[in-house]
């Protein structure tokens, strides 16, 4: 299975900051700005979802992902798992893409339904390959290495390839159940 996940913010519907829908424990960029790229992951923009994860780096390692990608642009059907910090320290999953493209670069995205604002994305689905989690069932917990040990979560990148023993072996069979098992509440 070619995997990534990703830590965003953490918002209710992702489908723009609304009065009922702000961002909540995003990095400093989006605490200083009130703003957030990843804010609009969720919206149907003429059938698809376009995905933001924060890299600060120029690209990402998508042979991480694949192997077979080494040389490419973007890679395909990939399963990208949103990630948030809901409480203090603890990542919880906020929904998926399936089928998902990855890009090596950001790609520039279409103007920003509302606010007519230029974006970027990392990472492209069909709406339809798409889930968002009620907050309610948001409890799976993704860790951070610097609490549970190398290889077993996020390190200092809002981002996490998978690519550990522990995250092949243990985690992702069990994040794959999850997701089977939560797919019918989007």
């Amino acid at each position: 299975m070619k995997i990534i996940f990703c830590n965003i913010t953490y918002m209710n519907r992702y489908m723009g900051i609304t009065d009922d829908d702000s961002t909540n424990k995003g990095g400093a960029w989006v605490v200083k700005n009130e703003d957030a790229h990843e804010q609009w992951n969720f919206l149907n923009y003429n059938g698809n979802c376009y995905g933001f994860v924060m890299n600060p780096g120029e690209q990402f390692a998508i042979e991480r992902i694949d192997e077979e990608s080494k040389n490419l642009a973007a890679i395909e059907d990939v399963t990208v798992i949103w990630c948030a910090n809901k409480t203090q320290n603890q990542n919880v999953i906020v929904g998926w893409y399936e089928h998902a493209t990855f890009y090596r670069n950001y790609q520039d995205c279409i103007v920003t339904p509302l606010y007519g604002i230029d974006r970027i994305y990392c990472c492209k689905a069909k709406a339809e390959d798409c889930y968002l989690l009620p907050d309610t069932s948001r409890s799976f917990t993704i860790g951070r290495a610097s609490i549970d040990g190398k290889g077993k979560g996020f390190g200092q990148q809002n981002y996490w390839y998978a690519e550990s023993a522990y995250a092949r072996c243990e985690l992702i069979p069990k994040v794959t159940k999850y997701l089977e098992e939560h797919r019918h509440e989007r």
